[in-house]
């Protein structure tokens, strides 16, 4: 398992039910996630939480919060791939 070495806070603030998205990152780096990710296989869990962590980095997805999170998880092509292909069976 990765580790997030950076976070000097705790970085959930909540689970909840956050209609079609899988975790949000606020303005004020506050995150969320949506409860039903915890049905997720632990690599994605992984992936989704990273995937929030680089937003606390940077907010948009380009080409240097791509690089971020690979640095973390050389694997997230596959783990992305996985969310993608059966998100919609943990009914998100």
């Amino acid at each position: 398992m990765p580790e997030y070495r950076h976070v000097e806070k705790p970085f959930l603030d909540q689970l909840a039910a956050l209609g079609y998205r899988r975790a949000s990152c606020s303005a004020d780096g506050r995150l969320s996630f949506h409860w039903k990710c915890m049905m997720a296989p632990p690599c994605v869990i992984d992936y989704i939480v990273v995937h929030e962590l680089c937003h606390l980095h940077r907010r948009e997805h380009d080409e240097f919060f791509w690089n971020e999170l690979d640095k973390v998880l050389p694997d997230y092509a596959e783990r992305k791939a996985w969310l993608r292909a059966n998100g919609a069976a943990l009914d998100l």
